[in-house]
């Protein structure tokens, strides 16, 4: 069985300015693309390898974002997104003129890392592409809410720092409202108490800075038996909210090797005062676990006056 898809190539460059992206190889304007495509997700990669890929590619493209470093991204989606349902998704990698990226190096034990957060930063996922050749990514996601998400593609070219670039989907539907913004310092998730910790001086915005969080279990003070999550102690995921959330939203992080064992570190730069979103992913007890913060930074001379 096979799906029909349609598109509309449209002269409205999506998000990156005209001088950012290669120009059109064919001068027609608002043409409709019709396009059959297999139900099977396998086959519908397959079905797209082809010739014209690069006309293909343009009348597809929902969301294009320039990355840090000397890249950019691309998605693709195939047919509508709908609620609940798994949605393909292939993202391309080039360099800032068009050509393929081929190479990347793993960034803890992967070779992209999706982060997909709704825009009011409520819901969370992390998601691992499969690297299909030539630059391209593809993955399934699933969507439980309706709303405008942005999805973080990570991923390290060989010899290059890592990148990070924003794509962008909408999900049909009413959007729920968005939870109270809770400033807490403290989250249970399960049996374990987590608490986040700063410096006991904020350095410079920009400037490294580490940020802390101790665990401990209910029953046993302080927690046990963490085990590596990723090749590391815990992951640290860090998006600054704003109005419209691009590239340099994502934060990255570095954990910290070599800590006591109920306490997790990771050293990141915060570029400026306002609200991030945090999420500490870690495992005990076989199990992956989750606690998520909101961290409000003020202007400097609030800490130092």
């Amino acid at each position: 069985m096979s799906c029909r898809v349609s598109a509309t190539l449209s002269s409205q460059e999506p998000r990156a300015s005209r001088a950012e992206r290669s120009p059109s190889p064919n001068p027609t304007r608002n043409l409709i693309l019709s396009i059959y495509l297999p139900d099977s997700f396998s086959s519908v990669y397959e079905a797209i390898d082809m010739q014209n890929w690069e006309f293909f590619q343009q009348s597809m493209s929902v969301s294009a974002d320039r990355v840090r470093g000397n890249a950019k991204a691309d998605l693709l989606i195939f047919k509508p997104i709908s609620l609940r349902e798994p949605a393909f998704l292939l993202i391309e990698v080039q360099d800032l003129q068009g050509k393929a990226i081929e190479q990347f190096d793993q960034v803890r034990d992967r070779q992209m890392h999706l982060i997909v957060v709704s825009d009011d930063l409520s819901t969370f996922e992390t998601l691992y592409p499969t690297y299909q050749g030539k630059g391209r990514f593809t993955v399934e996601a699933t969507f439980s809410e309706p709303g405008s998400y942005t999805l973080f593609s990570c991923c390290q070219p060989s010899g290059q720092p890592e990148i990070a670039s924003a794509l962008k989907l909408t999900v049909p539907g009413i959007s729920p409202p968005a939870p109270e913004i809770n400033l807490s310092e403290t989250r249970f998730v399960n049996n374990t108490e987590v608490y986040l910790r700063l410096p006991q001086f904020i350095p410079e915005y920009g400037e490294e800075m580490t940020i802390a969080f101790d665990l401990q279990d209910r029953a046993i003070d302080p927690l046990k038996n963490l085990k590596p999550y990723r090749r590391a102690p815990g992951n640290l995921v860090i998006v600054h909210r704003s109005f419209d959330l691009t590239g340099v939203s994502y934060i990255p992080t570095q954990p910290i090797l070599n800590v006591t064992e109920h306490q997790l570190e990771f050293t990141t730069r915060l570029p400026q005062p306002g609200l991030y979103k945090l999420w500490l992913q870690f495992e005990h007890n076989q199990e992956l676990l989750m606690a998520d913060f909101w961290l409000k930074l003020y202007p400097l001379e609030y800490y130092y006056e």
